[in-house]
């Protein structure tokens, strides 16, 4: 494992876990192959806890890049693979107010269900935020949209990706189980698995091209100058590797997320870290999308057959963590200049703060 955490409390004892999962996905792989094989986890600054119970049962966090190598393809369901990204569009007009703000999303909510796609954008850590650049070495000047979402349309429909019960993949679902605990991977494998990974791979593009059309929904055609940023942190980078909450395209630059009303902050990235791989015939540059979440008191998780304990506090696979009170985003006090926390994800994935993006409105959800 590659530990690129800021090491908290809340990492430390993911981390603990993230062990279990990388041995189980080696001994796995070992097994379909007849060859020994490995995987590797690289835990990135923002590892924090997922809302989605199912998918830590299973051995997967948010803020890590799960790779492996096979001979046999499969792919560990759990890690619930999407494609969720965000985007920026530079607006030829600025927004006057927030009741216009309003009436454009309201607009663009109605006009959804004539279409094929789902609106999402309230819906965990999803947004739409207008603001300003200013004094950006990278970005002009200037009023933006910023979105972010995932391709919900592939999530728990029959064609979806989510090991939804009675779905497309659901009945060759396998189960892997560690001999010495109640730890599993859940997998398919061969043809289900390369159809997967083909439908996943395709997602990247899918959600630039989906993002597109609700920022032309939202605001108009006309009044959108142009694209300046798409990058997904959710996807298959490759057939044998998972990123969740993990950017993985090396770009000249990319957004930190951090909190409704905060400044985000764009990076610079240096391609001299840990953080920059070979996996394969690619190389990847894993940076942070955001600060995570992690557990306001000291946590400890507990593995139950069925169930998932947290500090006690028993869970079952179709619960979810998010709203719940002992599970807080990272956040910061400074508003002006760089947080320390910023610094710190800095330290671990090499880059330099080269502009702000000061949020104005924003639509999200704010339970």
């Amino acid at each position: 494992m590659v530990n690129l955490t800021l090491n908290d409390e809340t990492q430390i004892e993911i981390l603990k876990h993230l062990e279990k999962t990388e041995y189980l996905l080696g001994k796995l792989a070992t097994k379909l192959s007849g060859s020994e094989q490995h995987a590797e986890i690289y835990a990135m600054p923002d590892l924090g806890f997922p809302s989605n119970v199912q998918r830590i049962h299973g051995g997967f966090f948010t803020g890590a890049y799960y790779t492996w190598t096979t001979t046999v393809p499969f792919i560990p369901v759990d890690t619930t693979v999407n494609s969720c990204g965000i985007s920026l569009f530079r607006l030829s007009q600025p927004i006057a107010s927030k009741e216009e703000f309003d009436t454009l999303v309201e607009k663009a909510i109605n006009i959804v269900p004539q279409t094929t796609y789902v609106w999402n954008f309230a819906k965990g850590n999803h947004f739409i935020t207008y603001g300003e650049v200013r004094g950006s070495s990278v970005v002009p000047d200037g009023y933006y949209l910023l979105q972010h979402s995932s391709a919900s349309e592939f999530k728990k429909q029959y064609n979806g990706l989510y090991p939804t019960q009675g779905n497309w993949f659901y009945d060759s679902i396998e189960i892997f189980r560690d001999e010495d605990s109640s730890r599993y991977i859940r997998y398919i494998s061969g043809l289900k698995a390369e159809l997967f990974a083909k439908r996943a791979m395709i997602l990247e593009e899918y959600n630039r091209v989906r993002h597109q059309f609700f920022a032309e929904t939202l605001v108009g055609g006309s009044r959108i100058d142009k694209e300046i940023l798409n990058v997904q942190h959710y996807g298959m980078p490759t057939e044998s590797s998972v990123a969740i909450g993990c950017q993985w395209n090396a770009q000249d630059f990319y957004l930190l997320l951090t909190d409704p009303g905060k400044p985000l902050f764009f990076i610079q990235p240096q391609f001299t870290g840990k953080n920059f791989i070979q996996n394969g015939k690619d190389k990847l540059l894993l940076t942070p999308h955001g600060l995570g979440m992690k557990a306001s008191a000291p946590p400890k998780v507990e593995y139950l057959s069925n169930a998932l304990k947290v500090n006690g506090i028993e869970y079952l696979l179709d619960d979810a963590l998010k709203g719940r009170h002992e599970m807080v985003l990272r956040s910061f006090d400074e508003i002006d200049g760089t947080p320390k926390i910023v610094s710190d994800i800095l330290e671990k994935c090499p880059g330099n703060v080269v502009g702000t993006f000061k949020q104005i409105y924003s639509y999200h959800n704010d339970k």
